[in-house]
């Protein structure tokens, strides 16, 4: 990984790549690393449990949740292309990056 502080990595995610502190995007980043939560959440059948609200998000209700009850929440760690995909126009932008690396391999 270029370009990583990984004294910054390794207060949230230890060895084992399992997450010890969560760091939303709406907390404060200062010296937070360049850490990125996307992709799929891949869940276990108690994590149903935690779902005690009708309307949250993950990122602010329950992987704090699982983090308070040392529950395992696990990290891949890895140099791919990840983007928030989120509305359409950074959907488009997604795949113009996409296209645009696919020409340059070409």
């Amino acid at each position: 990984m270029e370009n990583v502080n990984l004294s910054e990595i390794k207060k949230q995610i230890n060895n084992n790549n399992k997450i010890v502190k969560f760091v939303s995007k709406h907390d404060d980043h200062t010296n937070a690393g360049d850490l990125s939560n996307s992709g799929l959440s891949i869940i276990e059948p108690k994590i149903l449990d935690l779902m005690d609200k009708e309307i949250f998000n993950f990122e602010n209700y329950l992987y704090p949740k699982m983090l308070e009850r040392k529950m395992k929440l696990m990290a891949y760690v890895t140099n791919e292309f990840m983007a928030d995909m989120g509305t359409l126009e950074r959907l488009r932008k997604c795949e113009e990056h996409l296209l645009s690396r696919q020409r340059n391999h070409n």
